[in-house]
């Protein structure tokens, strides 16, 4: 290496604030680099935990040296395919403590993501096609924390491409001890974080890392339950090629084997622009080189090859071959046993394209001879062998070791496992089928037939707990001699990131035929649902010694996903056989046993690296639980037992009962996770491993923590002692005693410099400062205290004695000393950090850590305690002693229960959000026939029912059922219920008599996110009217709580934070299940109410929204609801939600689809370049001019030209209800009319479609509505809107207006509290609307819409969880029919959904998915059904059916 850093001084204070404590540097290897101008692709290195800058040194090196192969001679292989040499940039951070910090991990973020696009800057110098647009981030150890969050703080996120991490803590901090650090991690990984297009890549070194806890190291899932997430991989090294062996943590950078190779991935990004999913494609060739399956070979043709005297070598059975011509091409035959199916080989050649660095080829054929002998002139006629598995494994030599940690492999060995389908289809005779090795080269190889019964086993065990008891024995891997490979899968073993398993071989000892080509070589990877983790384990010859399996990426703590089970591979030297065995006899059908345990030793072991944190938390609990024991003894007696007193009376008197307890949560905790594996609440309690084998380990926990917390009792009690006594012999008694009387004196003249402390603390000083100086001072008036009582002994229990006052309080002194030294290393980090900047010369002013608000509590313990006067007898019953014993109580139980925050939690779920502002309600909602939105009070009330909203020849009055404000108002007075006590609303609802008869059943259509007059149209035709009138019933529309004219507090009520606080799932659903309770119906004398006990049937219907709630109802409420019917009902929630527009791509008309993925690539390619220049500038001003909307920002002017999309979930098979303006926009792009029979051109330009598209915009949507406000409504004048006004979403004030008359408000903020599902463009591939539709952009309406009120505070995200761990896509019942759409683009988010499981249709599970179908298409319906398509006849006619036997059943 010859390193030089450039320092980049343009990135300077003008720039970013901090570039004076951080600097940015450019790396140049002298000698082989161009000059200092950077002209390549741009690659920043972030160095981690007092990471050096010059780290970058080893892997850009390593990038140089590939790329040119002599100075400044460039590689012609990475020239012709455009592959750009790599500038290296470096940030200097001083070596910062980031890990212990989040203040400082967030500034080095912020420093970042200014540097990134001043890094691209840098480039204006090259011609606009040949500049770069993104940035390369590679992150070592917090290193790449910072990449991530820095790349969400950008302003264009394209600007970063690939993040690539080594050895980076992606799911928990090392040390969580700040919130700031919490939210960084909450926010790398959020939805946001998710939905950015940037691959991540990150590279663990697995258990030879011992800084790391490695589980941290793999990524966790990002949405969609467990399908593969495209933008993201992990690898372990030591399933990485060329280095397969575990990485400790700084050699990460510059070990050899791992550096050359991230070096040549980066190079390899260079190729072109790429997908999200290409770069992984690419990553797991270079990183992983994962197992090439059948599918994924291209199948070859049979050809004849027709030789003559073919000079072959036939090898038998058992025997090898090896090659020592280097280039001359040689074939070996092999005669097919008859019943062998399978053909292995393992080889050091390359086959198909997988074989190691410069190694020969080799060709693998199929055969049949047609004479007796291949021998001599008999022609083969051969076909290339069907592959089933082809891998790159290490190699395993016998005259070195293998697999050192630390060493790694050479790149360029390495040994290919091939494995073949034999064809049994040929008449020919068995004898004559061969296979036919051809090889360009030196080499060897060994090989074998075999069945693929006898080569794999599948061990399912049903008794996980005998791995720890008495293990597993698997007789499998026997015949030592007859198989060169053999796999077993152990299914239900327990695979986690805590477990380590020990296998040992036993098997009789022999003597060789011949010595092995290779020792005997086994793999062990886990069964894993998340396969964007890739980790795989090789260990050389078994059965020498027993070998220890880990796992770092399957089944994490506090994952809610977890592995079935391991698979182990083992290959041998079949040509090594056995000849003698220990008595001279030939043997070989010699049994090989493998026993399978967990090490309990070795899993411990590791325990103590990842649950640091846990055993400091569980350390405090039982301290502030023994301080709880300590006072509540002292309010009974008057004396403060000294600590070793209340710990020996806490273990004698509570042990058994904290063993049970922890025992019962745990067991809790583990039912909790079988029965919502969804959600990550579970994961968050005790230790975060829910799991029967783990309730054992809480208990050893437990005492792990009692035994810490006497050791370090003991040792501050012997420093106090020896201190007091040597303070005694030093001064005497007297004097000692003296201070005593001018302990008052001495605080009035500390109290001076306390101010002066506090002070600092606001302005610049951390408040960890300030209690490291609260310690001191508590540790000088204990061991004055305690001089005075050097003997420490416990006070009698004699409360008139005088000597008890003096000892309880030398007793409370040392138990708050001792606690508060607990407290001390949650506070040390980030005095170490301020301390290292201070003396760096960087000071920061103001800052999280600049709050005195948690410090005044212990400044004043600490004063009194100083001061002399704590703890007097008579003090023993005040509330201040009964607050501390509460808190040390509650502090106990918080600490030790509550130890895991979950820092991977990922937001996921929701409700339909029907397009965006301009789309909340699924189909347009009319409501001209509504009173005007003025204020009505119960005078007016008549009038409001009175208002019918139907249409046609029959009118719904509608009718009032009154509801509490809040079902779940608490006993205690909480001022988030203080208009809700005792207060009740009209919930309307509108009901139909005509089909009753005594005894016929409820049907229910839920009104859902509307007015429920808009849905009064279905009681007069659609399937609840279908329903009631086939089976004598009472259809039912009721109306959704806020919507409409059903509104909690009040008719005066309006739509802020804090009216809309009621509005949540569970307040509506209970809201139904007490209307069916307790509703009487007009006209009706009999009780139809539905509960247990009750006679009276309710089927319940929704769809959409209202679907979700069918489907919720049934399940939450069982006996009011006998079954239910869930049309296109989304009961998974997900925040972001790009299904939605890929449904539209995937089912819309392929040649509209492909107009307007055109018009859209070519708008976002106008946009990005309009920064690029003058030119570039008005190209894209002229654009936006062309749809009459130039006066919006670019992304709302995307938003409007993606509002035509919506009309694809307006359609209907009923014309009257439906619409086919998505087929007039289609034909606008062709600038035809719908329906012409017009010839039109073939082939469209990109400025014609565009034109066409703008036409369109402006015909049918960009010109804006009058607005419709309250002014407008007092003196009859409306108000033209301009297009900034219409369209535009950059003034929050416009979503302020929370009058009743802003009904999009409702439904709003269900889609911000709970429901989330804004949707945006998918995050690769093609799409139809611009990436400037994001989650960002979706989203920011919350915040804008919804500020904190005085009671409630909208979430950043919505709690997603409320709606998926009511059963997500898994939620059946038995009467609960599942209806949906093929077409729908809200079906990815049905139990129909293609992420779900696949569901049988049954009579009492119905499952129908209706063709040709959007939006609960089986809602309405015709006065004759017979007009109605056939499609919907046949599934009303189905619905019909099953309902019918639903109401024949009486349970």
């Amino acid at each position: 290496m010859s390193p030089s850093y450039i320092h980049i001084t343009t990135f300077d204070k003008t720039v970013h604030p901090i570039a004076d404590k951080y600097k940015l540097f450019l790396y140049r290897e002298v000698g082989w680099d161009g000059d200092h101008t950077p002209d390549g692709q741009p690659v920043l290195y972030i160095p981690g935990n007092a990471g050096s800058m010059m780290q970058v040194r080893s892997i850009a090196s390593s990038a140089s040296r590939q790329y040119w192969t002599g100075p400044f001679i460039s590689n012609k292989a990475f020239i012709e395919r455009g592959i750009k040499p790599l500038d290296f940039f470096t940030a200097d951070f001083n070596e910062a403590l980031s890990a212990f910090h989040g203040p400082t991990l967030l500034s080095q973020s912020n420093y970042v993501a200014q540097a990134i696009p001043h890094i691209l800057s840098l480039y204006d110098h090259l011609p606009s096609s040949s500049r770069p647009t993104s940035v390369i981030l590679l992150g070592h150890s917090m290193g790449g924390v910072v990449a991530r969050q820095a790349t969400l703080l950008l302003s264009d996120p394209s600007q970063v491409h690939v993040i690539l991490t080594l050895s980076t803590p992606h799911r928990f901090p090392p040390v969580s001890s700040d919130h700031t650090m919490q939210q960084i991690y909450s926010s790398i990984n959020s939805p946001v974080s998710h939905s950015l297009n940037a691959s991540l890549i990150s590279v663990c070194g697995g258990s030879a890392d011992p800084t790391l806890a490695s589980d941290a190291c793999a990524l966790p899932p990002s949405g969609h339950n467990d399908r593969e997430d495209e933008t993201r991989l992990g690898v372990f090294t030591s399933g990485m090629i060329g280095t397969w062996t575990g990485v400790d943590h700084e050699a990460m950078v510059w070990c050899h084997q791992v550096r050359s190779r991230i070096a040549r991935l980066l190079l390899e990004f260079g190729v072109g622009p790429m997908t999200a999913s290409q770069r992984k494609e690419v990553a797991v060739k270079w990183l992983v080189g994962e197992p090439t399956k059948a599918n994924d070979l291209k199948a070859h043709q049979d050809q004849d090859l027709v030789k003559k005297s073919l000079p072959s070598t036939v090898i038998h059975a058992g025997e090898r071959f090896e090659s020592s011509l280097s280039s001359s091409q040689q074939t070996f035959l092999y005669r097919i046993p008859p019943n062998s199916t399978t053909f292995d080989l393992l080889s050091t050649y390359t086959i198909n394209s997988i074989g190691a660095e410069s190694s020969p080829s080799a060709r693998i054929f199929q055969c049949v001879s047609s004479g007796k002998s291949p021998i001599g002139d008999i022609s083969l006629r051969c076909a290339q062998l069907q592959t089933t598995r082809l891998e790159l494994i290490p190699p395993s030599p016998t005259d070195r070791a293998a697999f050192l940690p630390g060493e790694g492999i050479d790149e360029k060995e390495g040994m290919v496992f091939f494995q073949g389908k034999l064809d049994r289809s040929s008449k020919e005779n068995p004898g004559d089928r061969w296979i036919l090795v051809e090889t360009d080269g030196k080499g060897w190889g060994v090989h074998s037939f075999g069945e693929p019964d006898k080569e794999s086993l599948h061990v399912q065990n049903d008794r996980p707990w005998k791995f720890i008891f008495g293990g597993v024995v698997i007789d499998h891997f026997q015949r030592v001699n007859s198989r060169l490979h053999r796999q077993v899968s152990l299914i239900n073993a327990i695979s986690h990131s805590l477990l380590v398993y020990k296998v040992s071989f036993s098997g009789p000892s022999c003597t060789l035929e011949a010595s092995p080509l290779f020792r005997p070589l086994l793999s062990h990877h886990t069964i894993s649902s998340h396969r964007f983790n890739h980790e795989k384990s090789f260990y050389a010859d078994p059965s020498a010694a027993p070998v220890y399996l880990h796992s770092h990426s399957a089944g994490v703590p506090f994952s809610s996903s977890s592995s079935s089970g391991f698979v182990l591979d083992l290959w041998e030297d079949p040509s090594s056989r056995c000849v003698k065995d220990v008595y001279g006899r030939v043997n070989e059908d010699d049994e090989r046993l493998v026993f399978v345990q967990i090490d309990v030793e070795a899993s411990l072991g590791r325990v103590a690296l990842r649950y640091r944190a846990a055993a400091l938390g569980w350390s405090v609990g039982v301290v502030a639980f023994v301080m709880g024991i300590s006072l509540q003894q002292f309010r009974s007696s008057g004396v403060f037992p000294s600590f070793v007193d209340s710990m020996s009376f806490a273990i004698r008197t509570y042990t058994v009962h904290a063993i049970l307890a922890i025992i019962s949560l745990a067991s809790i905790q583990t039912t909790l996770s079988f029965v919502f594996p969804t959600s990550q609440r579970t994961f968050a309690l005790l230790l975060g491993v829910p799991g029967l084998i783990f309730v054992p380990f809480h208990v050893v926990c437990l005492g792990v923590s009692i035994g810490l917390v006497n050791v370090m009792l003991g040792i501050l009690k012997g420093c106090i002692w020896l201190g007091a006594r040597g303070l005694n012999i030093w001064k005497g008694g007297r004097e000692a005693r003296s201070s005593e009387k001018n302990d008052a004196s001495f605080t009035i003249t500390r109290f001076l410099p306390i101010i002066v402390l506090l002070g600092s603390v606001v302005i610049v000083l951390p408040y960890q400062v300030a209690f490291l100086v609260l310690y001191l001072i508590h540790f000088q008036t204990t061991f004055c205290s305690c001089s005075l009582n050097s003997s420490v002994k416990t006070a009698s229990y004699d409360v008139s004695s005088t000597e008890s006052e003096s000892v309880s309080r030398s007793n409370f002194h040392i138990s708050l000393l001792f606690f508060m030294l607990w407290l001390l290393p949650l506070n040390g980090a980030v005095l170490i950090v301020w301390v290292r900047d201070f003396m760096s010369g960087w000071v920061e002013w103001g800052g999280p850590d600049r709050s005195i608000v948690g410090l005044m509590g212990c400044l004043l313990i600490v004063e009194v305690c100083a001061r002399g006067g704590f703890l007097r007898n008579e003090a023993r019953k005040s509330l201040l002693v009964q607050v501390l014993q509460i808190g040390f109580f509650l502090l106990s139980a918080s600490a030790s229960a509550v130890t895991h925050q979950d820092e991977h939690r990922l937001i996921r779920g929701g409700v339909p959000q029907i397009g965006r502002l301009q789309h909340l309600i699924n189909v347009d909602e009319q409501v001209n026939n509504r009173p005007s939105a003025k204020s009505w009070d119960d005078a007016s009330l008549q009038t409001v029912l009175s208002a019918t909203g139907a249409v046609g020849e029959k009118e719904f009055q509608a009718h009032c059922f009154y509801q509490p404000v809040s079902h779940f108002i608490p006993e205690t007075d909480d001022p988030f219920y203080r208009d809700a006590v005792n207060q009740t609303f009209c919930q309307r609802y509108w009901f139909d008599l005509e089909y009753y008869q005594p005894g016929g059943p409820v049907f229910v259509l839920d009104g859902g996110e509307t007015s429920g007059a808009n849905r009064l149209d279905f009681l007069r035709t659609g399937i609840i009217q279908r329903l009631a009138k086939e089976y004598n019933g009472i259809p039912v529309v009721l109306e959704h709580r806020y919507y409409g004219y059903s509104f909690p507090l009040g008719p005066k009520s309006n739509l802020s934070t804090d009216s809309l606080r009621f509005l949540n799932n569970e307040e509506a659903l209970e809201d139904s299940a007490e209307f069916i309770r307790n509703v009487q119906f007009d006209g009706i004398h009999e009780d139809l109410t539905g509960g247990k006990g009750k006679k009276t049937k309710w089927i319940y219907y929704g769809g959409s929204y209202a679907g979700a709630r069918a489907a919720h109802m049934r399940k939450l409420y069982p006996n009011e609801v006998f079954g239910a019917i869930a049309s296109s009902a989304v009961t998974h929630a997900q925040v972001y939600y790009p299904e939605y527009m890929d449904a539209i791509r995937v089912w819309g008309p392929p040649e509209c689809i492909g107009h307007i993925e055109t018009v859209v690539q070519a708008v976002d390619t106008t946009l990005d370049r309009a920064s690029s220049s003058k030119k570039a500038a008005r190209r894209a001003q002229h654009l936006k001019a062309q749809f009459g909307l130039e006066d919006l920002e670019d992304d709302d002017f995307v938003s409007v030209l993606s509002e035509p999309l919506g009309y694809w979930q307006a359609r209907n098979w009923d014309p009257e209800l439906g619409s086919l303006k998505f087929y007039e926009f289609c034909d606008a792009l062709k600038n035809v009319s719908l329906g012409s029979t017009e010839v039109v051109k073939e082939v469209l330009t990109v400025d014609e479609l565009i034109a066409n598209y703008a036409t369109f915009i402006k015909k049918e949507i960009q010109s804006c509505p009058e607005k419709d406000d309250t002014a407008s409504v007092q003196t009859g004048k409306k108000k033209k809107l301009d297009v900034v006004q219409c369209f535009g979403t950059h003034d929050d004030a416009k979503f302020q207006d929370v009058s009743r008359m802003q009904t999009w408000r409702a439904w709003l903020f269900q889609v911000c509290t709970q429901w989330g599902y804004f949707q945006g463009a998918p995050l690769e591939g093609p799409r139809i609307i611009s990436h400037r539709i994001n989650l960002n952009y979706t989203s920011k309406i919350c915040r804008q819409a919804f500020p904190a009120g005085e009671l409630m505070t909208v979430p950043e995200w919505p709690d997603v969880s409320v709606v998926n761990d009511l059963g997500d896509f898994d939620l059946s019942e038995d009467r609960l029919a599942i209806i949906d759409g093929d077409s729908d683009p809200w079906r990815p988010a049905t139990p129909q959904s293609d992420y779900a499981k696949k569901r049988e249709d049954t009579v009492i599970r119905p499952v129908k998915l209706i063709p040709d179908a959007v939006h609960h298409y089986d809602e309405n319906g015709l006065a004759n059904p017979a007009f109605e398509p056939e499609r919907i006849q046949k599934v009303h006619k189905e619905m019909i059916d099953f309902v019918g036997e639903w109401l024949k059943s009486d349970d």
